[in-house]
């Protein structure tokens, strides 16, 4: 038997928090009148959620299977008691159903009236009042799972249950404020396993993983690859949303603050994603297999490295077009990565990567490389490096899954990225490929930033020059992996993004291109990435 769960956890921060005056709220229903919609893991779940809050030191209050005066007084006492102390931490789990009217979400207590929607709507707790209580507390964190069935009972004689419609599903949070992650145990619209254990698959990898020494981001990273592997590879948890520089750790470590994000960067959160590309993506190459990857927090360059940066650091401008602010071309993979540990001296910050030039990289497989230095990374240094394959997609997504982060469309590029286009073909006529349908302004490189950003707030990651990162390029592997650093050794690095010497399919998100790390060309460039 399957139920359809999902969850979402809610991050609200404030200041810096300190592990103490923690409180846990967890309600489980279960006992709905209809048999068909008893949950009965979600009883279960609650008891084992429970006694592991409580090791983490959690003052604990469970309750199950509550109507809606009793749901509505349990929430509010919690609620007061984090307003009335603010060093506290609050965690609320909800098991239960869920349901949705127009993008509004309401948890079912067991005397939900179902016989239409407005009955619905009127004994049942809506979500709102409680994102909208979270929003008003001002103590130092709180942490809100709803384990809701997507696919909730009926409603009147509608049978949507039985016809599989999950048109009414809880799919969003509604009005929350910033510094926000909402995590779904699976995809929107997708059914979880209820399992055959005593929890289920989602709350077995929750309970496995908590109490890790690590940032919750991590712990929920490794929550999402276990509940993936505990399924078969059915259920493909969701993440959304995004974080303050502080990350919160799920443990008794307690929660431990973040510096602010250096200039320029911005800080990626953590998470699952799909990596490559479907089967019929209009211009997909062999080797984009789609596979889920999870990968761990990260801060990233707004804009690709400048020339002005680029001179600098390392005294010299090697670009053909020439201008400041222009993104710095004409580099190799081998000056990226000197560049990110001068940098990096210069700031006072631990190198990222270890150089012996007087060694040859024993891993490099390419007989054209007149370089070959012994290049290693260090992976506790907070200097700068270049972002793995990985980071650079999910960075470059954004949260999004069609073709480029603008769109499916080529001509949704317009404004937000330069590329081969009409501008481009007017000044070099004799170009045989085929260009974008739009008009950049510009024939080769543009200044960095000028194009509209993506949904995370980077910019020029279609387009203008490609960018070098870690790997060495090899085929994908088809599971699931976390925090892939590419192949051990290899011929050619990995270069994302295109170029303005690139037409739209060679700009797409999913794109892979590799050149020689020795190699240098008027429309390769870089940018920076820290832990």
């Amino acid at each position: 038997m399957k139920r359809a769960v999902s969850l979402l956890v809610i991050f609200l921060f404030s200041t810096v928090i300190w592990a103490q005056n923690r409180y846990a709220l967890v309600i489980g229903n279960a006992n709905y009148p209809n048999d068909r919609d008893k949950l009965p893991k979600a009883i279960n779940d609650t008891n084992d959620i429970s006694a592991a809050l409580k090791k983490l030191g959690y003052e604990v209050i469970l309750k199950q299977n509550l109507g809606r005066l009793d749901m509505a007084k349990e929430v509010e006492d919690f609620i007061a008691r984090l307003r009335n102390n603010a060093n506290s931490e609050g965690f609320f789990w909800y098991a239960g159903h869920g349901i949705e009217f127009d993008g509004e979400g309401y948890l079912l207590p067991l005397d939900a009236d179902m016989r239409s929607e407005t009955r619905v709507k009127n004994t049942s707790y809506r979500l709102f009042e409680l994102t909208n209580s979270l929003n008003k507390v001002s103590n130092k964190a709180n942490v809100l799972v709803l384990d809701a069935c997507r696919v909730p009972p009926n409603i009147g004689s509608v049978q949507q249950r039985s016809t599989g419609d999950t048109s009414r599903v809880i799919k969003s949070v509604p009005q929350i404020q910033a510094d926000l992650m909402v995590i779904y145990s699976t995809a929107p619209g997708t059914t979880a396993d209820d399992g055959s254990g005593r929890n289920s698959p989602f709350t077995e990898a929750f309970l496995k993983n908590i109490n890790e020494a690590a940032p919750f981001t991590t712990v929920t990273a490794r929550i999402s690859i276990d509940t993936f592997n505990l399924t078969y590879n059915r259920q493909r948890p969701h993440t959304s949303g995004s974080f303050a520089d502080e990350y919160y750790s799920l443990s008794t470590a307690g929660i431990n603050p973040l510096p602010h994000s250096p200039a320029n960067m911005v800080r990626i959160e953590g998470g699952m994603f799909s990596m490559g590309s479907p089967s019929n993506e209009l211009g997909r190459g062999n080797d984009e297999a789609l596979h889920r990857v999870t990968v761990s927090a990260f801060y990233i360059g707004k804009y690709q490295v400048t020339q002005a940066e680029y001179e600098t650091v390392m005294g010299t401008n090697p670009s053909k077009y020439k201008g400041a602010n222009l993104p710095v071309e004409n580099v190799s993979w081998y000056n990226a990565v000197e560049y990110c540990n001068r940098l990096s001296q210069m700031e006072g910050l631990t190198p990222a990567y270890t150089i012996d030039k007087s060694r040859s990289d024993p891993n490099n497989k390419n007989e054209y490389d007149d370089v070959r230095w012994l290049v290693t990374l260090n992976p506790d240094a907070n200097g700068y490096r270049l972002p793995t394959e990985a980071e650079w997609e999910y960075a470059c997504r954004a949260g999004t899954t069609t073709r480029f982060w603008s769109g499916n469309n080529e001509t949704t590029l317009s404004g937000k990225a330069n590329v081969a286009d009409l501008t481009a073909k007017e000044k070099y006529p004799d170009w045989t490929w085929t260009i974008v349908n739009i008009n950049d302004g510009y024939a080769e490189t543009s200044p960095v930033g000028i194009f509209a950003p993506n949904q995370w707030g980077l910019y020029d990651m279609h387009g203008n020059v490609w960018e070098w990162c870690w790997d060495w390029y090899d085929d994908y592997k088809s599971k699931a992996q976390i925090n892939p650093m590419g192949a051990v050794s290899g011929a050619y690095r990995v270069i994302r993004g295109g170029s303005w010497f690139n037409y739209a399919a060679d700009v797409r998100s999913a794109f892979r291109n590799s050149y020689n790390p020795s190699d240098k060309y008027i429309n390769i460039g870089f940018r920076l990435v820290r832990q």
